[in-house]
Parts: structure tokens; C-alpha cells; sequence
């Protein structure tokens, strides 16, 4: 593992039949987290614009981004979420041969360097690609094969890396554009009995 093999690092990295971790190496992060905005008040506040709706069951507002969730919804969440961390931790203490109960203590989202995680038990080894590959040929018992390390994805070649930039570039500014059109066209609406042409903003 390198710099950073947390939650869905580590997870990939749990079922090996042998962990290598640099000494620095931020390992486990065993937990699961969600949330979302109320963004109700931000439009309010900031556009002028307010939202109401009717709805005909405890569901339909299940994902929405203009009001907190009910009671009854905060609970299914609570228990979709447990239900991913008693997996984590499962699979976590199966891939690392120990007991469930040894293991839940050392996840509860906590972060550990790649050396204390050795000392946990989390990982194997302490090293780099050459102790992993090392460990490797001994694992297929092949000390003399020849190993070749294959990068996925390729890396990108300069011309990729700057036509992506330039692509994402352009998309951003688009968007930008196209959020103060809608700004302009909110704040004009605010106007009772406004005639006017439609408004549009130059990005340079």
C-alpha cells in the first residue's frame, strides 16, 4: 500500500494474502459515513427563492436536498448504515484471520499509520514495491521469476494531460456561465410585472 490506503484502499486491500504498507502509510479508516445537504435556506436567503411541495407517502422526500429527512427515514439510513459497517468489519476480520470482536475495536473509522497498523495485526510487512514483489515471489514460490510491475491505469501521455485540462476547462466555464444566467434570471424574476430582454453574461 502507498501513501494512502483508508476505508476503500484498505478494503481492496484486506483479502491479500499479504499486505506491504509503508511506514507512513494512512491505513484502515474501517467505517462508513453519509450525508447531505439542506439547501432550503441557502436559496432563500441568497436567490429569494422558496420551495413547497405536497407529498403522499413517507418516501418521496427520501432524497431531497430542500428539507431534513423524517424520523422514520434518519432511522432507515441509521440501519443501511450499519449494515455496511458489520459487513466492513466482517470481511476486514475475515481478511486478516482474526476475530470479529479483536477486530471492531481497532475500525470505528479510525485511521492508523502503516507501522502501528503492523503492530495491529492490519498488515503484513513494512516496505516498498520491492519488499511486496519480494513477498510475492515467495508466495507463488518462484524466487527467480521475473517480475514486471504494470501501471493501471497507463499514465497519461502530455498530450492527454493537457488536452483533459483544457477540456475541463472549457466545461467550467460553461457552467459558470450558465449559473449566472440562472442567478440573473431568478433576481429578475423577483420583480412583480418586469418586461425585459433576456439577460446573458460574457465569461472571459
Amino acid at each position: 500500500m502507498g501513501d494512502l490506503a483508508a476505508s476503500g484502499g484498505y478494503f481492496v486491500a484486506m483479502e491479500a494474502n499479504h499486505i506491504v504498507a509503508q511506514p507512513g502509510t494512512l491505513t484502515g479508516s474501517i467505517g462508513v459515513y453519509a450525508g447531505r445537504f439542506n439547501l432550503k435556506e441557502f436559496w432563500n436567503h441568497w436567490f429569494g427563492v422558496t420551495f413547497d411541495g405536497y407529498e403522499t407517502t413517507d418516501n418521496a422526500a427520501f432524497y431531497s436536498w430542500l428539507e431534513d429527512p423524517s424520523e422514520v427515514n434518519q432511522k432507515r439510513v441509521d440501519e443501511f448504515l450499519d449494515r455496511v459497517y458489520d459487513d466492513f468489519v466482517t470481511k476486514a476480520a475475515a481478511g486478516r484471520s482474526m476475530e470479529r470482536d479483536t477486530l471492531e475495536p481497532l475500525a470505528r473509522g479510525r485511521v492508523w499509520t502503516g507501522a502501528a497498523a503492523k503492530e495491529l495485526g492490519l498488515v503484513d510487512s513494512i516496505g516498498d514495491m520491492q519488499v511486496a514483489i519480494a513477498e510475492l515471489k515467495n508466495l507463488i514460490k518462484a524466487p527467480d521469476a521475473d517480475v514486471n510491475l504494470r501501471v493501471f491505469p497507463a499514465p497519461k501521455t502530455t498530450f492527454e494531460i493537457l488536452t483533459e485540462a483544457f477540456s475541463q476547462t472549457a466545461h467550467a466555464v460553461e457552467t459558470l456561465h450558465r449559473g449566472a444566467q440562472f442567478v440573473e434570471s431568478v433576481r429578475a424574476g423577483r420583480e412583480p410585472g418586469l418586461l425585459s430582454m433576456p439577460i446573458g453574461l460574457q465569461i472571459r
